[in-house]
């Protein structure tokens, strides 16, 4: 939900990158899900002021006064307390879907303190549709936008150490369940990669990708992911020779990625063979002013050594074309312009 900058991203701008996704993602519930993160992330900020300054100011309920505001949500209109009620712990907004009501602190003393059983009540009620519980929670509380228990999880993750931080799973371990080995795989991919989604793919990246050589490969994928929707990995590779950059998820397979900095036939050799020691599918990037009969030359040389060379890639000009070990040990072997689509 936000941008590189840490910026809130405005709901247009996300719904188009989870349908670079999934095109199928409802677009009603994912503004839903959008505003009630929202308004969770805002009420937990306001949360820590109002914990700095404890019982000092009451909290008072305060609906949004017009003719949206649901007549449950309506009673709960100026239901004052101390932040330290209980009423806070279960009823702090927001308190339902697209729900628009707030707490501000107000002077203690100035408003008279409704009887906590009785909000706790009103604050049922406004809430009686949640069946799962999952509304009635304090999001500064708890450090989250969302509880642990949600529409999107089973029962037993409200008293799941791992959800609470409390523990990790270690490696090894058997989680109790189908939902619980999906949770450790999601959390751990998110510990370890950055997510980029484009227009058509999404490209996860790897915390310890290489620092070298990360801005070009993402530049490379990027490419990839927003003309074939590719869904790629870069992954870590830490000095080992025999790892390749990329996994591509679309093609089934691991690739090297590689950028010309030179037009000469010697650098594109140079290039191959480095690349081959990693996988056999390589992706070239090169200059508009690289010489396409020294490429073709690079490529041959090249290849007559690789044996195990596959396919090779390259990108051009916003354009690629690719070539199998077969077609460039072939006779009259040439790269023209016209190749690159």
């Amino acid at each position: 939900m936000v941008d590189a900058n840490g910026e809130l991203k405005p709901f247009d701008k996300f719904l188009n990158d989870v349908q670079s996704i999934e095109k199928r993602y409802n677009s009603n519930y994912l503004r839903a899900e959008y505003n009630f993160a929202v308004a969770s992330a805002q009420s937990a900020s306001q949360w820590e002021q109002i914990a700095a300054d404890g019982d000092r100011f009451d909290l008072q309920y305060r609906t949004a006064g017009d003719s949206k505001v649901r007549p449950t949500h309506a009673a709960l209109n100026g239901v004052t307390l101390p932040p330290s009620s209980p009423f806070w712990d279960s009823f702090m907004p927001p308190n339902g879907w697209n729900c628009r009501c707030t707490a501000v602190q107000v002077r203690r003393g100035k408003y008279p303190h409704i009887d906590v059983a009785e909000a706790l009540a009103l604050g049922e009620e406004a809430t009686a549709d949640d069946k799962r519980g999952m509304l009635r929670f304090n999001p500064g509380k708890l450090g989250k936008t969302f509880p642990d228990y949600n529409p999107y999880t089973i029962s037993r993750c409200r008293d799941c150490d791992v959800a609470k931080g409390k523990s990790t799973l270690a490696k090894g371990d058997v989680p109790e369940s189908d939902q619980s080995t999906a949770c450790s795989i999601v959390r751990k991919s998110l510990e370890e990669y950055e997510i980029i989604p484009t227009k058509k793919g999404f490209i996860r990246v790897h915390r310890e990708h290489g620092v070298d050589e990360r801005a070009q490969n993402i530049e490379t994928a990027k490419y990839f992911a927003e003309k074939y929707g590719h869904r790629i990995d870069l992954i870590a590779n830490p000095n080992d020779e025999k790892s390749p950059d990329a996994h591509n998820h679309t093609l089934g397979h691991d690739e090297e990625y590689k950028v010309s900095t030179s037009a000469t036939k010697t650098s594109i050799d140079n290039l191959l063979r480095d690349g081959a020691k990693q996988s056999n599918y390589v992706v070239l990037r090169v200059k508009s002013e690289m010489d396409l009969i020294a490429l073709s030359r690079g490529l041959r040389g090249r290849a007559n050594w690789c044996t195990k060379l596959e396919l090779v890639t390259i990108i051009k000009d916003g354009k690629d074309v690719s070539y199998t070990r077969a077609q460039i040990m072939g006779a009259g072997f040439e790269i023209k312009q016209e190749d690159f689509k």
